[in-house]
């Protein structure tokens, strides 16, 4: 990963990337140092043409270990004027595209799969070789899930850095998305009883989807970023199921929360917030919120999906070039539910966004990603406005608030290991 020396970072930033430039995390981070300054492994230089070296190529000096080695970068000052005009050409600033660019063509001489940019030209491109450019966000969820594929993620935090395994760091995110609900336990962990019990029980149930949900996830994200290797995981359209199914029963458990804590009197079959039976028991504030168009359309769009294991279930589809390399994975969604996805994606303002294109024929083809990314945070976003307008039985003891400022006893609700876990997953619910 090279990192664009233009580029302002925020201090979390700063302080990871020097982290894992010194730490054995699976990730090298290049950056640029300026009149030869090498201090460690991971510093390189620009040189450019001159009268001593003359041409249109300048060179990469990289420290690598002790040595220093050099790595030219082919036709890298035409390429520079070339920015000029490609730029100019596509409405980007083209004084800026000149000048940066010198940093672009450094990262490709350099072989780095990351670019790490904010540099807007360099971000539309597609850079030779196999580097991609991307944004800090980016690189950091990048990192984050090679890290979560081989089982662990690495952080700076203090007081020490530290090394969590996949639970737990899909238990840190999982409870980062649902706040509201986690301080709903923190405030009334003292509380108990047979109901109090089953209804915490119960809306303790969200999290735990959640987390099964970012396991499928991250297995949907290296299949579609490496679409033509093969992995120890379910097809894309199975884990965009078994998504559906968790996001499902994530809203029908807390409905049963809901009935339970409020004493209702629903059957436990007939609690669920798409039914308008239990609907109509709900108070006016919670039925309120339920029964907008968009949280309609977006618990039908997860039950429209969950159902598809019932008759027709979903299936792979794939777009490939004349070698036969695949390049894209989609998910095929048959015809007898092509309609009603549409009109619900429509409301929600995705049907751009998650519908490829329409196979009469077959059905709709969908682009797995952008479709379960906007499922999760939207639906997380939902469950905690839902758990946030419910009036909760028993007394709220202030005491018992979480200290996220307390990295020993409360480490794994620590703000900055929060916020980091954060970053290297790259969600934030809507």
């Amino acid at each position: 990963m090279v990192i664009d020396p233009n580029l302002a970072l925020d201090h979390v930033e700063k302080r990871y990337f020097a982290f894992l430039r010194n730490g054995d995390s699976g990730v090298i981070v290049l950056t640029r140092v300026f009149d030869g300054q090498f201090r460690s492994v991971g510093d390189y230089e620009v040189v450019l043409p001159g009268e001593e070296l003359p041409g249109h190529d300048a060179t990469i000096r990289e420290r690598s270990g002790d040595t220093i080695t050099g790595r030219a970068a082919f036709n890298a000052m035409n390429n520079i004027l070339a920015a000029f005009n490609w730029a100019q050409h596509a409405g980007f600033d083209p004084d800026e595209a000149r000048d940066r660019q010198l940093d672009v063509e450094a990262a490709i001489a350099l072989q780095a799969d990351i670019y790490v940019t904010d540099n807007a030209f360099a971000l539309t491109q597609t850079l030779t070789g196999n580097v991609f450019a991307c944004s800090v966000a980016e690189a950091l969820a990048i990192i984050g899930l090679q890290q979560r594929l081989q089982g662990r993620i690495t952080l700076d935090t203090d007081p020490f850095p530290t090394s969590l395994g996949l639970p737990a760091a899909e238990y840190i995110q999982a409870w980062a998305l649902l706040p509201k609900t986690l301080e709903l336990f923190a405030l009334r962990e003292d509380q108990s009883g047979q109901d109090i019990d089953r209804w915490k029980d119960l809306a303790r149930v969200g999290r735990t989807r959640v987390e099964r949900c970012l396991r499928a996830r991250d297995q949907i994200l290296v299949q579609s970023i490496h679409p033509n290797l093969a992995f120890p995981f379910d097809t894309v359209d199975a884990l965009v199921e078994r998504m559906a199914l968790n996001l499902s029963g994530m809203f029908d458990a807390l409905a049963r929360a809901v009935n339970a804590a409020l004493s209702l009197g629903c059957q436990d079959h007939l609690c669920s917030f798409a039914g308008r039976g239990f609907r109509r028991t709900l108070p006016p504030l919670l039925r309120q919120l339920v029964e907008t168009d968009r949280h309609q359309a977006l618990l039908k769009t997860i039950s429209v999906l969950r159902n598809t294991i019932h008759h027709v279930a979903l299936s792979g589809a794939s777009a490939g070039d004349d070698r036969g390399r695949v390049s894209e994975n989609y998910v095929l969604l048959p015809t007898s539910e092509a309609q009603e996805f549409r009109r619900h994606a429509a409301t929600l303002a995705r049907e751009s966004r998650w519908i490829a294109s329409d196979v009469d024929e077959f059905g709709l083809l969908l682009r797995p990603v952008p479709l379960i990314d906007d499922l999760l945070c939207e639906s997380v976003g939902l469950f905690e406005r839902l758990v946030s307008v419910t009036e909760w039985p028993g007394t709220i003891d202030e005491t018992l608030r979480i200290r996220r400022d307390d990295p020993g006893e409360y480490w794994m609700h620590y703000t900055p290991t929060v916020s980091l876990v954060s970053r290297l997953y790259g969600l934030e619910p809507r």
